[in-house]
C-alpha cells in the first residue's frame, strides 16, 4: 500500500482504504496523516481552497460506510498523544478533587488505559465499552456503554472537545458550566461554552 505522508505534503497519492472488519472499502482522491492540530488546520484550509470534500477517520472501525469519501481523507492516527496531559488548574463545584486530562483524539483506548495506570497515583477510566481498540474519539462519539450498568457511557466523561471547523478555525467546545476559561485556550482556539452547541 501507499505510504502516508505528513500534512505538510498534504495531498498525497490515492490509497485504498478498508475498515477494521473488511466489509467497507473505498479509494479517496488524496490522503494525509497530520501530526499536530496546526497540520490539521493546514489540510482543512487546503481542502477548502481546492473545493475538495474531506473526511477524518481514526481506527476505521465503523461497520457502515461512514468513513468513505471520494475526496480527501485525513488519517488521525498520528494525533495520538496517548500520554494524558493534566489540566493545570484548581477545579471547583462538581469537579472539585477530580482529575481532568487532555487526550489525543486518535489515541487508542488501550494505550490511554496503560498511560493512566502508569501515573502516580495510578488512575483508571470510569467506564469502558467491550473493545479497547477504538480511538478516544471513536469511543466517545457513539457513546458505547461499558460493563458498569450504573455508570454513564464514556461520552459523558468528556468535558471538552478541540474541534477544527471546515474553515480551519479552531474551537474548544464545552458545557456552559465547563472547567475551561479563555486563559486556558491554546493559540488560535476560541472557547465555546454552551449546552446547545
Amino acid at each position: 500500500g501507499a505510504t502516508l505522508t505528513p500534512a505538510r505534503r498534504a495531498f498525497s497519492r490515492r490509497q485504498n482504504c478498508e475498515n477494521y472488519e473488511a466489509n467497507q472499502a473505498f479509494t479517496p482522491a488524496t490522503v494525509s496523516a497530520p501530526r499536530t492540530v496546526a497540520e490539521v488546520v493546514t489540510v482543512v484550509e487546503g481542502a477548502r481552497s481546492a473545493s475538495t470534500t474531506l473526511r477524518a477517520v481514526g481506527g476505521c472501525a465503523a461497520m457502515s460506510n461512514a468513513d468513505a469519501t471520494k475526496g480527501h481523507l485525513i488519517h488521525t492516527y498520528q494525533l495520538m498523544n496517548a500520554k494524558p496531559e493534566k489540566l493545570n488548574k484548581t477545579l471547583t463545584g462538581d469537579l472539585a478533587g477530580k482529575h481532568i486530562y487532555w487526550l489525543g483524539a486518535a489515541a487508542s483506548i488501550n494505550k490511554v488505559v496503560d498511560a493512566l495506570a502508569a501515573l502516580e497515583p495510578s488512575l483508571a477510566m470510569p467506564n469502558l465499552g467491550g473493545w479497547m481498540g477504538q480511538t478516544v474519539i471513536g469511543a466517545i462519539m457513539p457513546g458505547p456503554h461499558g460493563s458498569g450498568i450504573k455508570s454513564p457511557p464514556l461520552c459523558d466523561f468528556a468535558h471538552a472537545i478541540h474541534y477544527v471547523a471546515g474553515d480551519g478555525k479552531q474551537y474548544i467546545i464545552q458545557k456552559a458550566a465547563g472547567p475551561l476559561e479563555d486563559d486556558d485556550m491554546p493559540d488560535g482556539a476560541t472557547l465555546v461554552s454552551d449546552d446547545d452547541e
